[in-house]
Formats: structure tokens, sequence, C-alpha cells
């Protein structure tokens, strides 16, 4: 049997294509690459690149007619904004017997709205920034002005939102304030930590942890690392573990911690899908395209990943060169 695999939206993603494509080195395999940008490198690595406008009001089905017409098995997104699109039509994929290499809904739910995530790690006894929502209809900094609980400065963070886009440091109460008068859209509101940021990729099936890799970020530039380093902790790893035991479906994501002044992890960020820097975690032996293969498709064997620590990643621009 040949597989076939879709690839949607991956931007740039060109590390993990080869690895996916070493891992299927001994299976007959078609990779599909489906992007709304004809211009993405990624289309000189897969085996056919298709241009479908993800604007398109009929995106989904005609991302599931295309599916149906190249006999797909397996669709890889990597945008959240996907994610929860196919999420949504899970049915249709399910009806065509196409998988989606997603979480389930209730883990979506909870990692990509930022209230929703702050209010979940709070009632599961997970560290977190203390946060408080300042929404675009209901002005809560006022409450600012009666307690000390919230310090300066702080984190104000879109309550949806992908990377580090549109988030902006507070410094003072004028600051704050100007900021609250002039919002659009609602906010998480946190206090700053002054420690190490870690992004964590996690392999969580039937119960157990596969692999958790910590990744020091050293450089980042929007929202993505360009430097980094793997720096495994046990109290990442506890942590890991306690956030994973609330769910029995297989989880592969990511989630983000900044250490406070007592050198404490509190989790700032959970997310349904790896990053861009997962690369650094590929490359020290968690393999996610392996997983990605056994969890969506029961191929392969999936076993405990020996992770090498001190890594370090240090990325630079490549270029591509092709006619249009």
């Amino acid at each position: 049997m040949k597989l076939t695999i879709l690839l949607l939206n991956m931007r740039r993603r060109v590390y993990f294509l080869k690895k996916l494509k070493e891992e299927l080195s001994n299976t007959p395999h078609k990779i599909i690459y489906v992007d709304s940008n004809n211009l993405d490198p990624m289309k000189n690595y897969a085996d056919e690149f298709i241009v479908l406008n993800d604007k398109d009001a009929n995106f989904v089905t005609n991302l599931f007619d295309l599916c149906v017409k190249k006999d797909v098995n397996l669709v890889i997104p990597w945008l959240d904004s996907d994610i929860n699109l196919l999420s949504s039509n899970n049915y249709l994929f399910q009806a065509g017997n196409i998988s989606l290499a997603i979480p389930d809904s209730e883990f979506i739910e909870i990692s990509n709205d930022k209230f929703i995530t702050y209010d979940w790690l709070s009632q599961k006894n997970i560290p977190t920034p203390l946060s408080f929502k300042l929404s675009k209809d209901n002005h809560e900094y006022f409450s600012l002005k009666k307690t000390n609980t919230y310090n300066f400065p702080l984190i104000a963070k879109p309550r949806f939102g992908q990377g580090s886009r549109n988030v902006i440091k507070l410094n003072n109460a004028s600051e704050y304030e100007n900021f609250a008068n002039k919002i659009s859209d609602d906010y998480l509101v946190q206090n700053f930590l002054p420690g190490k940021e870690l992004t964590i990729d996690v392999c969580w099936y039937r119960n157990q942890i596969y692999f958790c890799v910590p990744r020091l970020r050293l450089k980042v530039r929007g929202g993505e690392s360009m430097i980094s380093k793997v720096v495994k902790t046990k109290s990442i790893e506890i942590l890991s573990k306690k956030i994973c035991s609330f769910f029995d479906e297989p989880l592969l994501f990511n989630f983000q911690v900044i250490y406070d002044e007592l050198n404490n992890p509190k989790v700032i960020e959970i997310n349904p899908r790896f990053g861009g820097g997962s690369d650094l975690s590929i490359h020290s032996g968690a393999n996610i395209p392996r997983a990605i293969l056994k969890i969506y498709l029961n191929l392969g064997c999936l076993h405990k990943d020996k992770i090498e620590n001190n890594i370090i990643m240090s990325r630079y621009f490549h270029s591509e060169f092709f006619k249009s």
C-alpha cells in the first residue's frame, strides 16, 4: 500500500519534511505540500505541490475534495488556524477515512484560547503567572488601582494568537491605561517574570511520555527560536507529566514556561502542535515524524526516545532559487 501524506501550510519547515521522508524511506509513499503561497520553498522538496487558497470560504471542502482525489491517508497541519478549522470539520475527514494529525477538540480548545488556558491551568493547580482578562468590552484595568496583587511590568497577550505577535510589555500604570483604552481585541495580562524561557516538545501516548524536550530560547525572532539549546531538567519532566495526566488521548504538542524570581518554572502557553524550533528536538533524538506516523496511521513502532542534552541549534537563512 502506498501512503499519501499531505502537509498543510507548513511554511519553510523543510527540515521536518526531509526527516519525514527519511522515516518513510522503506515505505512506498508520496508527500503532497499544500500552501496558499506558491513561492514557499517547501514546494521544492515535496513530491507534489498544490496551491489552495485558505481564505476561500470553501477551503475545507476544497481540501477534502483534494484529499479524496489524491487518496490522502494523513493531513498534517501546522498553523493554529488550520488546526481549529480541521478540528471543527473532523467528521468530514473521518467519513472519508482520512486521518488528521491534530489533538482532540478539548485540548485544542484549552490551548488556543488564552483565557481558557489560564483558567484550566489554575483549576489543575499547574503553576502559571498570576493573570487577568482584559476585555475590549469590559476594561477591568480599574481594579488594578485597588490592589497590590499585580506589579509592573506586565505582559499583555492577545486572547487568540500564535507566536509573539502583538505581545506587549507594559512598564507602568500610564502605559497600561493607555493600552487598555485603545484595544480592539481581548487580551490576557500577566505578571512579567524575569527568568529564562523554555519551549517543551512532548509526545504523550498510551498514558506515558515518549519524549519531552525542553528547549532554552537563547535568541528569538518573530516568536520563533533562532538559537536554542536542549536543557533537560527533572522539574520540567514532572511538569510535562502533570499536564498530560489529565488527558487520555494521544498528544503531540508543546508548551512554554518562564522561570520566576525563585527559579520555579511557570506555564505561560500551551500549543496544539510543534513549533518551528522543534527541528532541535528532532535532531536531539525526539523522532517527531515517527511519532506522528505511529499515532495517526499506526505505522511502525514507538519507543521512548533517548534525548541528547546540551545540543544547540543556531539557524541561518538559506536561499532557494526557482522560476515562478
